[in-house]
């Protein structure tokens, strides 16, 4: 198995939970930023939004805010693919969670949990008739909005990234191949089906072939970003780029949620 990832090993600073911003614009993000449109982040500098995107090994959970939550169940039913509906991706979080928690590596309460401001946002919760959620189902939120008192991706008082949790102990495994700092370009097709790959490494282009099947975990950017460049998406966006069409798949990169921050 080859793990092709695009950068390299996370920076030091990025375990230290308290530090999480501090992750914005350095060597393990690719520092993306919104497009300039009118009524869209006027009031931050130079009118644009930051998109942070984890680049290091182990993603955005190098950068991230190491809340451990999944999202409402209602956002995932109305992707717009019924493969991919809360029902059917319910157990791959279960998986992932018992795998998380069998390793040794539950997750810890919240930095946040027992302070004078989240007693002040029980209390107003209260007030506005809202919700006490708990955790139920393996960490699974339920179906409701209101206010929950998380847990985080941290253990022992350091970010534990997806890297430390699942790729660490199987590192010594003899089929196991990680290629760092090697940028996945293209996917490569015949009659539809992924046969290979196109990459970028130390200035050169290589192509990588396989017999068995290809998993694109690039986060909710670079994905279809991928695609893209790759044939597969809107077709009218593709011609316009003068992009070879491989597959008509209109819903790519169509159903980005994001959650602006204000500080």
């Amino acid at each position: 198995m080859f793990l092709l990832f695009s950068g390299d090993s996370p920076l030091v600073t990025s375990n230290v939970p308290a530090l999480f911003f501090h992750q914005m614009k350095t060597s393990i993000d690719w520092a993306y930023e919104t497009e300039k449109q009118p009524g869209v982040c006027e009031g931050l500098q130079n009118g644009v939004c930051n998109v942070p995107r984890g680049k290091a090994l182990g993603g955005s959970s190098n950068m991230n805010a190491m809340m451990y939550l999944v999202g409402n169940p209602n956002d995932y039913n109305s992707w717009g693919n019924s493969d991919w509906n809360f029902k059917n991706v319910e157990k791959y979080f279960h998986k992932s969670f018992d795998d998380f928690y069998y390793a040794g590596y539950a997750c810890e309460p919240s930095l946040f949990n027992k302070t004078m401001i989240t007693e002040l946002m029980d209390n107003a919760g209260k007030e506005l008739n809202l919700h006490k959620l708990k955790h139920k189902n393996r960490n699974i939120t339920p179906n409701k909005v209101g206010i929950v008192h998380i847990k985080t991706n941290i253990k022992n008082g350091e970010r534990l990234n997806v890297a430390k949790a699942f790729l660490a102990p199987i590192k010594d495994r003899p089929n196991l191949f990680v290629m760092k700092n090697t940028l996945v370009t293209k996917i490569l097709l015949e009659n539809k089906k992924a046969t290979g790959v196109q990459v970028y490494k130390d200035d050169k282009y290589y192509t990588i072939k396989f017999s068995k099947e290809l998993i694109i975990s690039a986060g909710a950017v670079n994905t279809p970003q991928l695609l893209f460049q790759s044939g597969i998406g809107d077709e009218e966006l593709l011609k316009k780029e003068n992009i070879d069409v491989k597959m008509n798949l209109p819903s790519v990169g169509k159903y980005l949620y994001d959650h602006p921050l204000f500080v």
